[in-house]
């Protein structure tokens, strides 16, 4: 993490999903400066492909990983590919699959948590905040 003008620790974020209106918004949930410790899209990613390669380059705090994201890369291979490139990035899965199965992929994955994509913008951010405080997040 990084420190803001306002003395607060900044956390760094990747968004990873291969739909334009879908990063889009999650930025916007997650910069909103009205919302607390404050937040940073620092790269965006819309396939596997050279996504093990921005994590490493920036080294964000926490990535954020659509479940079905596009590319040459299979969702098995993903999770220890990034955790080679950034090993201290906490990896959360974002998925509209319901919460229970997002978490069993999420586990079967390796990745440090999930977030159902039906969450309202507060509980992402929170729980993004949060993994990058703690490495997990569970609901």
């Amino acid at each position: 993490m990084e420190r803001a003008a306002t003395g607060m620790e900044t956390v760094r974020v990747v968004v990873a999903d291969d739909f334009d209106a879908m990063r889009r918004l999650v930025r916007l949930q997650l910069e909103d400066p009205e919302a607390g410790a404050p937040v940073r899209v620092v790269g965006e990613a819309d396939s596997t492909n050279g996504l093990a390669d921005l994590v490493e380059r920036e080294r964000p705090d926490v990535l954020l990983l659509d479940l079905h994201i596009s590319g040459r890369m299979e969702s098995c291979d993903l999770v220890p590919a990034l955790r080679a490139a950034s090993p201290r990035t906490a990896i959360l899965l974002y998925s509209g699959l319901p919460g229970d199965l997002l978490r069993d992929e999420a586990d079967a994955m390796g990745a440090d948590g999930h977030i159902p994509k039906e969450w309202e913008a507060g509980r992402v951010r929170s729980a993004v905040v949060a993994a990058a405080r703690y490495s997990r997040w569970r609901d």
